[in-house]
């Protein structure tokens, strides 16, 4: 099937915290469609996802994907830079629980779904997902929860490499004082769009905004090593999640040229999970790397997810 790129619906208003939301509708919404959230990761906005959202939508799926609060350009600056910088992982959690409920009370659409959500989080966006599928009640828990390169919570690795450490420990001041930072374009280049072509790099990086400090804090203090873990834990509480609180099917997705969220956190996110009641499965895409439903041949992994959302989701 050929993905037509028509424009979501853009709503600013009634989302709480979140910049904006941008809902997909599918060819007919009934009230037994499915729905998806997708969330996006660091120093981005709801446009990452835009290729797969456009893919759901169109076979039959109403997509949801949400903008996080802050992040807009020139998003550092005065007291919205404060307030991003102090920003948690738990208030990402929050302000995604607070839009499925207006969803779930006709505020946001039209037709109240008749089942509870799929959640896809990309990247950071992975882990205010697995902190949200495990604090929802037994009788709302996500219909699945899918993985792509996620950030893992408290107890596994981050697996960071040598030189990523030490770029990022320029920005460590940010990060454990609370304030919005930004990885210079060389950095994003090298392990963040390692997998797109070259002469877009400078042009993606035009388009990204800056990130919590206090959000990745919090992930450092949960999966960092050694002195970085030890003070992120003097500033912050590590984002833990119950598995067994986590009762739908799960997808986990790592990319083998990932080198930012490597597949080693993929195969550890699986080892947590695969001994809950509901199915577990792992999957590492060869030769995509961190922007799997972005990068050329993304269709291949959008329709991976497709077959296993048809196999696993009743």
């Amino acid at each position: 099937m050929e993905v037509k790129m028509e424009k979501p619906d853009i709503i600013t208003q009634g989302i709480g915290y979140n910049h904006e939301v941008a809902i997909y509708y599918p060819p007919e919404l009934l009230p037994e469609s499915p729905v998806i959230f997708m969330l996006h990761g660091n120093w981005a906005t709801r446009g990452r996802n835009t290729n797969y959202a456009h893919y759901f939508s169109q076979y039959g799926f109403l997509v949801i994907t949400p903008t996080y609060r802050y992040h807009h350009k020139d998003n550092h600056k005065g007291i919205i830079g404060a307030k991003l910088g102090k920003t948690s992982i738990l208030d990402y959690v929050n302000d995604i629980e607070f839009l499925i409920e207006q969803l779930y009370k006709g505020e946001l659409i039209d037709i109240i779904p008749q089942n509870q959500p799929i959640g896809m989080g990309h990247s950071m966006g992975g882990l205010p997902l697995q902190r949200l599928a495990a604090q929802r009640p037994q009788n709302k828990q996500l219909s699945a929860l899918i993985l792509l390169c996620s950030a893992p919570p408290a107890g596994i690795s981050l697996h960071t490499d040598k030189d990523y450490k030490k770029r990022i420990a320029r920005f460590a001041k940010y990060v454990l004082l609370g304030k919005p930072y930004l990885p210079d374009l060389e950095t994003m280049a090298k392990y963040i769009y390692n997998g797109m072509p070259e002469e877009i790099h400078e042009r993606l990086y035009t388009n990204a905004v800056y990130e919590s400090g206090t959000s990745s804090r919090e992930i450092l203090a949960g999966s960092g090593t050694g002195l970085v873990k030890f003070l992120a834990k003097l500033f912050s509480d590590p984002i833990d999640v119950n598995k067994a609180d986590i009762q739908c099917p799960m997808l986990i997705i790592g990319c083998e040229n990932d080198k930012v969220i490597v597949p080693a956190i993929a195969k550890d996110l699986y080892e947590k999970y695969q001994k809950r009641s509901a199915p577990t499965t792992l999957k590492i895409f060869k030769r995509f790397s961190h922007w799997v439903q972005y990068e050329h041949g993304w269709e291949t992994s959008a329709k991976y997810i497709l077959d296993w959302i048809t196999q696993n989701v009743s």
